[in-house]
């Protein structure tokens, strides 16, 4: 029986492993994301084989994402102003949908006519 000692890991020394915080360690121990631990009195301590067990169930394959189907932004595609537009509705007074004029209306001339 030679097997080597048990490795425990504190929360510090598991964070710096996984290249993540301690808060982000506590907040997985708190809502039960974390790997398989011991508590020994008020410590915490992981064990080796946990971690790479958690390591191993927690790892995705990379996926290749496919651009989504955008018609408004399909090549040749005519785009209708205000079509896709988010957030806040556009003021209803306004004759041309918004736009407000960039020159500046003429003076009135005071006195009638010339």
């Amino acid at each position: 029986m030679s097997e080597s000692p048990l490795k425990l890991y504190t929360i510090d020394e598991f964070a710096d492993l996984i290249g993540s915080t301690r808060k982000t360690v506590y907040d997985w121990l708190h809502r039960g994301g974390a790997p398989a631990h011991i508590k020994i009195g008020r410590f915490i301590r992981f064990p080796e084989k946990a971690i790479v067990d958690w390591v191993a169930a927690n790892t995705q394959a990379a996926t290749v994402r496919k651009p989504r189907y955008r018609p408004d932004r399909a090549p040749g595609a005519r785009v209708v102003a205000g079509a896709t537009r988010r957030g806040r509705p556009r003021k209803a007074g306004l004759a041309d949908g918004g736009a407000r004029s960039k020159t500046p209306a003429a003076p009135a001339v005071a006195g009638g006519a010339e």
